[in-house]
């Protein structure tokens, strides 16, 4: 008898658990508004409640695959397709082309004049161009494709009047094909990268980092590029006390046409320290890690930077399954925190001070779209949120200023008092992507 009244037993203290539990969850949920069966409402109820599950491992297993379930049938995928770039990402007309069109309405000369041509047609060719470039050099790669079998370093450094460009004849005509982990360490200042294709092509675990900006690495400009199937494309970082700052970031598209199935995480933009970094007009485009214990960030900035500024890009978190599983944020600043050791000031007081995003349209993260963790003075400014959980303000953050956003999902301030913030507006999809500069 005793051992039939086992299950009744369990089956009761369930229903107690589940009883208890949804009453303290839907106090919380009850300050969102609306009611948590509505497709309205309802993804932000089903992020909320499986991060609300988070560290019981007994209740996730039970009901992380219901409410994964509950979310996959409630959160729409948001068709982008009448508006696929909105004027962010690579172009088919070269960075250089571009930049001679501004100069003639100034009547500047021709930027290439004066500087030395070198042009590569092979990888042993460019890896010989590398270590022999000097300053106002271009390399110029012909058509084709470069499979690379090892990573590519900098030896010289650029000036400011004579910076060092890598660059195709033609805007991604030459494919470099990267079956290393990381592809270009760029350790010397003054480094211009335009108009590549560059392809990850690694074994298992897959590869790396495309660019890899290091230690004195100044002035580092990445423009007009398309880079797929990478961790983090593009991961900077100090070294030795020295920091890359016043980097560019500029109509790029990053992409990975698949998860990314790696103990690394997946965060194309990944700063580290750096100071005045802007990165403007980029495309960055699903980077799904399946691990429920894994955040993966579009772009992010973090570890005692600052002054960076965030402008004018498109984020989809995930270009299709939305909940796929792990957590995808859009921009951040703070990230997931960062080690002391790895903080610009070895103490990381704050992970950013004085940090924008400005006019950047955010779509499809089951997490947020803006996100704040450590962070000071930062500023959210006329962003557009599509599909996201809304806007984070974590950790101790504070002068945090949020003005003039729209979309879906809500603000969400946690402990912080010092938070200046008109909301989130609300607005049709065609109407939030009509007031975008």
């Amino acid at each position: 008898m005793k051992v039939r009244r086992l299950p009744l037993i369990a089956a009761a203290l369930l229903l107690l658990v589940l009883i208890v539990s949804f009453k303290l969850v839907y106090a919380d949920l009850d300050r969102l508004g609306g009611t948590p069966w509505t497709s309205k409402r309802g993804n932000d109820y089903a992020r909320y409640l499986l991060k609300r599950l988070e560290g019981h491992p007994k209740l996730e297993t039970v009901f992380q695959p219901l409410l994964q379930g509950w979310q996959s049938w409630l959160e729409p995928e948001v068709d982008l397709s009448q508006h696929p770039d909105h004027g962010r990402g690579a172009r088919a007309e070269s960075a250089r082309s571009v930049r001679q069109q501004a100069l003639a309405g100034h009547g500047k000369i021709d930027e290439d004049l004066g500087r030395r041509l070198r042009l590569v047609d092979s990888p042993a060719a460019l890896e010989q161009a590398l270590q022999e470039a000097r300053p106002g050099d271009i390399l110029e790669l012909a058509d084709g494709r470069y499979p690379i079998t090892r990573s590519l370093w900098t030896r010289t450094a650029g000036t400011a009047e004579q910076p060092i460009t890598l660059r195709a004849a033609h805007p991604r005509a030459a494919v470099l094909v990267s079956e290393t982990a990381t592809l270009f360490e760029i350790t010397e200042p003054h480094w211009h990268f335009e108009d590549l294709d560059i392809e990850g092509h690694c074994k298992p675990p897959g590869c790396e980092h495309a660019l890899h900006v290091t230690g004195k690495a100044s002035h580092f400009r990445a423009e007009n590029n398309v880079i797929s199937d990478f961790d983090s494309h593009v991961k900077v970082n100090g070294s030795k006390g020295l920091f890359p700052d016043h980097g560019r970031l500029s109509r790029n598209t990053l992409l990975n046409k698949g998860e990314r199935v790696s103990a690394r995480p997946a965060n194309p933009v990944d700063i580290v320290a750096a100071s005045h970094w802007v990165i403007g007009e980029n495309i960055v485009r699903h980077f799904v890690h399946p691990d429920d214990k894994t955040s993966s960030y579009g772009i992010f900035m973090k570890g005692g930077g600052s002054s960076g500024r965030i402008e004018r890009n498109l984020v989809i978190c995930a270009a299709q399954g939305v909940s796929s599983r792990g957590t995808r944020l859009g921009i951040s600043f703070g990230g997931g925190l960062t080690g002391p050791s790895f903080c610009r000031d070895q103490l990381c007081r704050t992970e950013h001070e004085n940090g924008l995003a400005r006019a950047n349209i955010v779509a499809n993260c089951n997490d947020a779209g803006l996100d704040i963790n450590h962070s000071t003075s930062i500023t959210l400014e006329g962003n557009v949120l599509i599909n996201t959980a809304g806007i984070n303000v974590r950790g101790t953050s504070p002068a945090a200023r949020l003005i003039g956003n729209l979309g879906d999902g809500s603000v969400r301030t946690f402990a912080n008092k010092d938070v200046s913030s008109d909301g989130l507006g609300r607005a049709p999809l065609d109407a939030q992507l009509k007031i975008l500069p």
